[in-house]
């Protein structure tokens, strides 16, 4: 399994009870470490009608991170696969860290809300079964005041200076206005740190995600549960 000098060791990929990948811990995981970075090819558009590519298998717009009003970043590594929750255990920082907003137990899986990070007409269903769960998600603006409180410290921060108004809901929002519907676009290349990076994004189509189970790259919550009981044995 490929991983960067950003992944934090106490975490790996792991198979979600919806059958995807998503992102665990296999030790506990401290609040305020970094879990994981954005630290993958930029992608630049232009307006609300344009967007960077969503093709299989890399499916770029759905996994880079917002950092600018039209940019974006991908991941060489896990943060790509770590997934969204209303009620989340870790936040943004720096932009493009993926970092722990309390401890996370081992075999627990890593979230963090994507409010945090998008502003534009992207929307995604959720299914995140919280008790907070907002049913659509789609951007920063339909994040309710409260959750913005509650995630203090963690929301990327090229969405607090000017401060942003909140929409309201976004299922009733959607429901009641016509919003563009965002095409794919075609990316723009360059570089945002002076590091070196890796353009070989990591992607795992259904195939590859039989053979990292087999192989024993990933793995279930139930069994680094498992491996945590063993280890304290």
């Amino acid at each position: 399994m490929k991983t960067t000098r950003r992944d934090n060791p106490k975490s790996r990929l792991g198979v979600t009870p919806f059958g995807d990948i998503g992102v665990y811990a296999r030790e506990t995981i401290l609040r305020g470490e970094r879990i994981a970075s954005f630290d993958g090819p930029v992608f630049t558009w232009t307006s609300v009608s344009e967007s960077i590519p969503n093709a299989a298998p890399v499916f770029a717009r759905d996994h880079a991170i917002q950092f600018e009003e039209f940019r974006a970043r991908d991941s060489n590594g896990l943060a790509r696969f770590a997934n969204h929750s209303c009620s989340p255990n870790a936040g943004i920082r720096n932009l493009f860290d993926i970092v722990a907003m309390r401890d996370i137990a081992v075999g627990e899986e890593v979230t963090w809300d994507y409010d945090m990070t998008e502003d534009t007409y992207w929307r995604m269903d959720c299914r995140c079964e919280s008790s907070n769960c907002r049913k659509l998600i789609g951007g920063y603006r339909f994040l309710p005041p409260e959750q913005r409180d509650r995630y203090e410290g963690y929301i990327s921060e090229w969405l607090l200076d000017p401060p942003r108004p909140y929409f309201g809901s976004a299922v009733e929002n959607f429901q009641r206005h016509r919003f563009p519907q965002v095409p794919e676009g075609i990316p723009f290349r360059c570089d945002l740190e002076r590091i070196e990076i890796d353009d070989e994004i990591m992607v795992i189509t259904p195939d590859a995600l039989k053979e990292l189970i087999q192989s024993g790259a990933v793995t279930t919550s139930e069994e680094l549960r498992l491996e945590s009981r063993q280890r304290a044995v």
